[in-house]
């Protein structure tokens, strides 16, 4: 059976790798955990952390599964992915992969659902533009006639100030 020095070996190398999955610094993650929550995160805590010096607290196990965006489970059974080392996916890992997933498809419909209102929003205008445009095309399609006509074909107004 496992002591507690190797389960918090294990836990440690488990926050190291999903730190260093998001290129961040320990600094970085400090900086992370202290937004938006009452304690105060240090450097030190967390090279006390990865390095097993240090036990989690079940809120401290939560605010860096929430922050790290992993399963608490999975930092707690070592079960974090690097790129260096495959498993075989349990339906931990699923489940929040699923769970990510459908943030991101909410996230990218609510931006989709977005742009499509603008461009709504944008074709009224456009049709006025076109309008316009046709407006003054015919407009000037008559100016263009109407001085062919006063001036005949190869003159124009410069030509009869002459």
């Amino acid at each position: 059976m496992a002591t507690s020095d190797e389960y918090d070996r294990a836990v440690g190398e488990s926050i190291q790798t999903a730190r260093a999955m998001r290129g961040w610094s320990q600094a970085t993650l400090a900086a992370k955990l202290s937004e938006s929550d009452s304690t105060n995160w240090h450097q030190q805590t967390i090279l006390r952390l990865e390095s097993g010096q240090r036990s989690l607290k079940v809120r401290e196990l939560l605010r860096l599964a929430e922050v790290l965006d992993v399963s608490p489970l999975g930092l707690l059974s070592n079960s974090i992915r690097s790129a260096n080392h495959h498993r075989d996916l349990d339906r931990d890992d699923v489940e929040w992969m699923v769970r990510d997933l459908n943030a991101v498809v909410s996230e990218v419909e609510g931006a989709l659902n977005a742009q499509l209102e603008a461009s709504r929003a944008l074709e009224p205008a456009l049709q006025r533009l076109r309008h316009q445009r046709d407006v003054l095309t015919v407009d000037l399609e008559q100016r263009v006639s109407e001085e062919l006509r006063f001036f005949g074909p190869g003159e124009g107004p410069d030509d009869a100030q002459a």
